[in-house]
C-alpha cells in the first residue's frame, strides 16, 4: 500500500469491499465520473503500448532468475517455495 500498488487493504473479502465502492459511485454523478474515467483513459491509453513492451522485457528477464526457477521447481514438486 505504501508504494501505491494498492488502495485500500482489507480483512475481509474484497467482493464486499468492491460492492461498497459500487454502491458509492452509483449515486455519484455521472457526467464527473464519465469525465474523470476518459481524463484517466487521456493519460494511461496511449503508454499502454510501451508499457506492455516493458513489462514483456522485464518477464524475459525474469525468466531466467533464480527465484523463478526455484518458483518453477516448488510448484511441479508440489512444495512450498525457498525464495
Amino acid at each position: 500500500m505504501q508504494m501505491g500498488l494498492v488502495a485500500e487493504i482489507t480483512e475481509g473479502p474484497a467482493l464486499d469491499l468492491a460492492l461498497e465502492w459500487a454502491e458509492e459511485f452509483r449515486f455519484s454523478p455521472r457526467g464527473a465520473v464519465a469525465q474523470t474515467k476518459r481524463a484517466v483513459n487521456r493519460v494511461s491509453l496511449p503508454q499502454l503500448p510501451l508499457s506492455l513492451a516493458e513489462e514483456a522485457r522485464e518477464q524475459t528477464l525474469l525468466t531466467q532468475s533464480a527465484e523463478h526457477k526455484e518458483g518453477v521447481a516448488a510448484f511441479l514438486e508440489r512444495r512450498g517455495p525457498k525464495f
